[in-house]
């Protein structure tokens, strides 16, 4: 019963963690057909998934729970497919460079935003200050608009780049 429970709980804030990075906004169109197939955005779209799911449920899902989520989640925002989850097991055996920097910069963004544990001296984060800094007209940025510098900088820039756009 509970698992269940657990099971629609992290498959919510999942979706909810996603929805920034593969949402585009109707004026740009849809995802161009290689977007679900990238191995950074794999590895970004994984991490996401398995850091959100084990943080929101503290940890207390089994593993076919997990797998639940992943694919629940994937459905969700549009990104299951049976390929999709057999690249998974290929980048992940691989250990794919773009895979594994997908995962390194899901960690950065996730830590961040969701505010994990402090982050002095992070490269990414001090530049994601100095560029939100940048945007305002007071020279000073709250933690939200250093999130979504950090956000652009580590996923849409760089996805941007390898496919591009």
């Amino acid at each position: 019963m509970f698992g269940v429970f657990r099971i629609a709980k992290a498959r919510k804030a999942c979706v909810q963690a996603l929805h920034p990075f593969v949402n585009r906004p109707q004026m740009l169109g849809p995802s161009p057909p290689q977007f679900w197939r990238d191995p950074f955005v794999i590895g970004f779209v994984i991490y996401v998934i398995a850091t959100v799911s084990n943080l929101v449920t503290r940890g207390k899902l089994n593993t076919e729970q997990r797998g639940n989520v992943l694919i629940g989640t994937l459905k969700d925002v549009g990104g299951y497919s049976p390929e999709f989850m057999e690249r998974v097991a290929a980048l992940t055996r691989a250990q794919d460079p773009a895979f594994m920097l997908g995962g390194r910069n899901a960690e950065t963004v996730v830590t961040y935003v969701m505010n994990l544990h402090p982050m002095p001296g992070d490269a990414d984060v001090a530049a994601a200050t100095e560029i939100a800094r940048g945007t305002t007209l007071t020279g000073r940025a709250d933690r939200t608009e250093i999130g979504g510098s950090l956000m652009h900088m580590l996923f849409t820039q760089v996805v941007k780049k390898r496919l591009g756009e």
